[in-house]
């Protein structure tokens, strides 16, 4: 059976407050609390009753809480294309409102999906399909609204506050990631001191300006891999290091596994 995993979670703190990516769709339900969800340079507000789906390989990251969530993993060749169609489309409006009145069939579909999850049997991967089918089209008929990014890049007169000053300096990396840059091109780009600016980055991310460079190199090395028959010689000079050696040990660093056994891993000799 490919990859699935589905839970239902209650936190009472925050948790999983770093930028990470993976191989799967995501489909986050947020059943009750406040958080904040980071995605592609902008912050959306979480409240109740809202789904989240994020894409393969497309780093983001969850804060805040207490909360109540349900969180679906699952490989991309679980779907049907006109699933994955779907899902695509409910990506790209990112933050997705759903109807408080419809909620309880879902969270029913869910709890549902979770008892066959949680057994065993033959017909495990089928049924599971068939339920999914089914939340599906309850989430179409739900869906009431997209919510919009309380912080985007896009927004003209943005005030040097924390999270405004850290998304430029995330979206200037993300640019940049395949460069040599350092904090005297980043200070002179933006004005701000380089002890300012890395405090700001390290508070919001958890990471420093440099490892987050390092994780969108690894993440577009991790794409090229899995979509390209570029050697990787090759991918290591494109996401910008300066030999394959490097890159190697940093992505082992990074995954536990060498890019050339991940390829693999991913694209079995047939």
């Amino acid at each position: 059976m490919s990859f699935f995993t589905i839970s239902k979670t209650k936190f009472k703190d925050n948790s999983m407050a770093y930028l990470h990516s993976h191989e799967y769709y995501e489909l986050y339900f947020q059943l009750e609390g406040a958080r904040t969800y980071f995605c592609d340079n902008k912050y959306y507000d979480l409240t109740s009753n809202v789904l989240i789906v994020t894409r393969p390989n497309v780093l983001h990251k969850f804060e805040n809480g207490p909360y109540q969530r349900v969180l679906i993993s699952a490989d991309a060749n679980l779907f049907s294309n006109t699933q994955i169609e779907f899902l695509n489309t409910l990506d790209k409006k990112t933050l997705i409102n759903l109807s408080p009145a419809l909620m309880p069939s879902i969270i029913k579909t869910l709890d549902e999906i979770i008892d066959i999850e949680n057994t065993v049997s033959e017909d495990k991967q089928i049924l599971i399909s068939l339920k999914l089918g089914l939340l599906f089209h309850q989430i179409h008929q739900a869906e009431i609204g997209t919510g919009e990014p309380t912080t985007s890049l896009l927004q003209d007169g943005i005030n040097y506050a924390l999270s405004p000053t850290v998304l430029k300096i995330m979206d200037y990396v993300q640019k940049n990631y395949n460069k040599k840059i350092s904090l005297d091109d980043i200070s002179k780009e933006y004005c701000l001191s380089k002890t300012w600016l890395c405090k700001c980055f390290l508070q919001a991310n958890h990471i420093t300006i440099f490892e987050y460079k390092t994780m969108c190199q690894i993440n577009e090395a991790k794409r090229l891999l899995r979509a390209t028959n570029l050697s990787i010689e090759k991918i290591a000079l494109t996401v910008g290091f300066s030999s394959s050696r490097h890159f190697s040990m940093t992505f082992k660093k990074h995954l536990t596994t060498t890019p050339l056994n991940w390829r693999k891993q991913l694209r079995p000799m047939k």
